[in-house]
């Protein structure tokens, strides 16, 4: 995403009229990235090889509320 990070868009998102959950999915877990998606409100988070079962599951959790 040219001229912003992840983290720049869900802060956006989240200012937004119409806020929607954030689901982060990264190739480069660090346990520093995932204080940051949890202090951020992010609706979840997942490093790659994504375990479909569990971002599906999570998708049907959100979608529910």
């Amino acid at each position: 995403m040219p001229g912003m990070d992840g983290f720049a868009l869900l802060e956006s998102i989240k200012l937004s009229k119409h806020p929607v959950p954030v689901i982060f999915i990264t190739a480069y877990e660090t346990q520093e990235l995932l204080e940051r998606v949890n202090a951020g409100g992010a609706a979840g988070f997942f490093s790659k090889p994504v375990d479909d079962a569990r971002l599906l599951a999570l998708i049907g959790e959100i979608l529910l509320k």
